[in-house]
């Protein structure tokens, strides 16, 4: 995502492409390539519907990041935010209308239910508010290069919480996620 924003902003006029940027993204999507790809790499064709949807997912992300980008001079990030819940939500539940329809929503613990407002005010609103935010004060690029973080975060988690052990690699992977990320806020 860091990588399209840069570049697709840069080609749009939307954000300036500096060399400062460009180093900065290039280290973090590296130390990203290193820390996800020391568990192991798998290009079969099992795999490949789920990389054209992450693909997919990255080039969506790219496109909201942007359009968040040329809006924050008109519209407030809650605006944003707003819109975006409203104009999505539809979709959403077209989309998940079959499992919405056969759950059975007695069975549904106040946990699950606790684990759904967390999800919808927390997760998403809060979320959205806080990207949103950052695109109008620092920018796309800026913002973006977080999303690089991701993995690095998720390595440090799984080493208390399910012993999994961070290898060297994973560890220079670290250090070039943060370096980017610290690089690009010059």
């Amino acid at each position: 995502v860091p990588a399209l924003v840069a570049l697709s902003g840069a080609i749009l006029k939307i954000e300036k492409l500096t060399r400062t940027i460009v180093l900065g993204v290039g280290l973090a999507i590296g130390g990203v390539a290193l820390v996800v790809m020391e568990r192991g790499l798998n290009l079969s064709a099992d795999y490949i519907l789920g990389d054209i949807v992450l693909l997919g997912c990255a080039v969506s992300w790219t496109i909201y990041t942007l359009g968040v980008r040329t809006l924050s001079g008109s519209m407030s990030p809650l605006a944003i935010t707003t819109w975006t819940m409203v104009t999505g939500v539809p979709g959403l539940l077209l989309l998940a209308l079959p499992d919405l329809l056969s759950t059975n929503w007695g069975a549904v613990t106040v946990e699950g239910w606790a684990g759904l407002l967390y999800a919808a005010l927390l997760a998403l609103v809060l979320g959205y508010i806080l990207w949103n935010t950052s695109v109008r004060a620092v920018g796309s690029n800026r913002t973006a290069i977080y999303g690089c973080a991701i993995p690095l975060i998720a390595t440090l988690l799984a080493w208390p919480l399910v012993g999994e052990q961070p290898t060297w690699v994973q560890a220079v992977g670290g250090v070039l996620i943060v370096s980017g990320v610290l690089l690009t806020r010059r």
